[in-house]
């Protein structure tokens, strides 16, 4: 209704995309937490977003020490 106002805002769209970015990470770390392996389309096919969103994502986590591991 009000996407255009809101999006086009600096301020609010700085705050939905930490939203968006911190929800993101949680669930990563809620989907990964129980394995000591995972494959990146298992996690795509889970949370609904492309492979490569969810491949640049947890690679920034790594690099952050958010999660500890590596891509192969």
């Amino acid at each position: 209704m009000y996407e255009y106002e809101l999006l086009d805002d600096p301020v609010i769209k700085r705050h939905f995309i930490y939203l968006y970015n911190t929800l993101l990470e949680d669930n990563l770390k809620k989907i990964i937490e129980p394995y000591s392996e995972v494959q990146i389309d298992y996690i795509a096919k889970n949370i609904g977003l492309p492979m490569e969103k969810i491949l640049q994502k947890l690679s920034e986590m790594i690099l952050d020490e958010v999660i500890k591991g590596t891509l192969d």
